[in-house]
């Protein structure tokens, strides 16, 4: 790779990122705003709701009656039946997905959240920019085929996904210039449906240790605290992280769980062992802080997902990790350093990795501190950053000459 093609700060360099929700891309946007090279940011969210991001509102794309119609529903937690609620996203896509044709402006380099991308990646690449599609979860298929798979086996219906949108996401893998993933679990995902892998790149996510952190918390009750945080969803593998939780034994211990409970849910957890189990409902980040700071160990049992960064705030606060392969967890930690990492679906091999924990006060203390070193190291948002920019700037100098990202 030449020397300016590594230019970062080249004059004039422009990245217009797309995305629904804010997610990260609002850390990603602050970063290239204050190193001057954010042309845009499209969003579903109103704008009067960004007004804190720090980022400036004249860069903020955002078409206001369908963000507005979206965030009200979503607000107000109104009951939607499916006939009208399919339709109505699909509509808010293609409305937005127009929007971006018609307001993009001139970029090098167009990122786009998996769905919301693809207008603009063409616009964008038809102008000689270049577009990245970034997935946050596994590949659409493969996380379909799981879920599926994983629902069935609670005698569910399988989740909709909407075969309009699943070809749309298709689309943006084959015509991007790279794809974008946050752990290399989910880039196996995309490899083992046939992606190449040479454009399949792993950037996993920071944490922000302004909000997440260690304090001093003064526990001498003998608990064993495990915490979980995060939507409470087959997805996330509840069942097996409950099973796995009641087959510790501890004289006194506690498993907290901190987040939504999806719907599909409330039934099953009816029939699951909740002896010594605390839900804890959706904390804001002040008490989300505390709860981690409060915990002995933080234990995740995803059976999907691209990278779940509570693992990263959990080693913020110095917590041991017990975590699934599927949580994208391996490119956070190292298996036996920060923590500990199993096949997804194994009550068993969780359990004894929670007893080893709860037996080994010294083990625990160890870990800790790696962990605190560990989260240090990926220096908040910033690494994060400043990989996509360095994937943003080969692929701008790049793109007509098939250079492989590294190569």
């Amino acid at each position: 790779m030449s020397s300016a093609a590594l230019d970062y700060r080249a004059p004039g360099f422009r990245v217009s990122l797309s995305t629904w929700s804010k997610f990260h891309f609002f850390d990603l946007a602050r970063f290239f705003n204050e190193r001057g090279m954010l042309g845009q940011i499209f969003t579903n969210i109103p704008r009067f709701r960004l007004a804190h991001e720090g980022i400036p509102q004249s860069l903020i794309e955002s078409k206001s009656f369908p963000a507005l119609l979206n965030y009200g529903l979503k607000y107000l937690q109104l009951p939607c039946p499916a006939w009208i609620e399919r339709p109505l996203a699909w509509a808010i896509d293609d409305g937005q997905q127009h929007f971006i044709t018609r307001r993009l402006k001139e970029c090098d380099v167009f990122i786009a959240l998996s769905g919301a991308g693809l207008f603009g990646g063409r616009v964008t690449q038809k102008r000689g920019g270049a577009f990245i599609s970034e997935r946050a979860s596994s590949h659409v298929l493969w996380q379909r085929d799981i879920l599926s798979e994983e629902f069935g086996r609670h005698r569910l219906a399988a989740p909709f996904f909407d075969q309009r949108m699943v070809d749309k996401e298709l689309k943006e893998y084959a015509e991007s210039d790279a794809v974008v993933v946050p752990s290399s679990f989910a880039r196996h995902t995309f490899i083992e449906k046939g992606v190449d892998s040479t454009k399949v790149i792993v950037i996993p996510y920071g944490v922000d240790q302004k909000v997440f952190g260690k304090d001093v918390v003064d526990r001498n009750d003998g608990e064993f605290r495990v915490l979980w945080a995060g939507q409470i969803s087959l997805r996330k593998g509840i069942p097996y992280l409950l099973e796995a939780f009641s087959k510790l034994k501890h004289p006194r211990k506690r498993l907290r769980m901190a987040g939504a409970v999806h719907p599909e849910m409330r039934n099953i957890l009816r029939t699951l062992p909740l002896d010594n189990v605390e839900f804890l409902g959706v904390l804001d980040k002040a008490k989300l802080r505390r709860a981690f700071n409060d915990s002995d160990v933080f234990a995740i049992a995803s059976i999907e997902e691209g990278l779940a960064y509570v693992i990263a705030q959990a080693l913020a606060a110095g917590l041991p990790i017990v975590a699934t392969e599927n949580s994208g967890a391996a490119d956070l930690i190292t298996n036996g350093v920060e923590g500990f990492i199993e096949p997804a679906r194994d009550p068993s091999a969780l359990a004894e990795r929670l007893r080893q924990l709860s037996d080994d006060v010294g083990l625990r203390q160890t870990m800790s501190q790696v962990a605190l070193t560990r989260a240090a190291a990926l220096r908040g948002w910033s690494q994060h950053g400043a990989r996509y920019l360095r994937l943003a700037t080969h692929l701008s100098h790049a793109r007509n000459r098939k250079v492989p990202f590294g190569g």
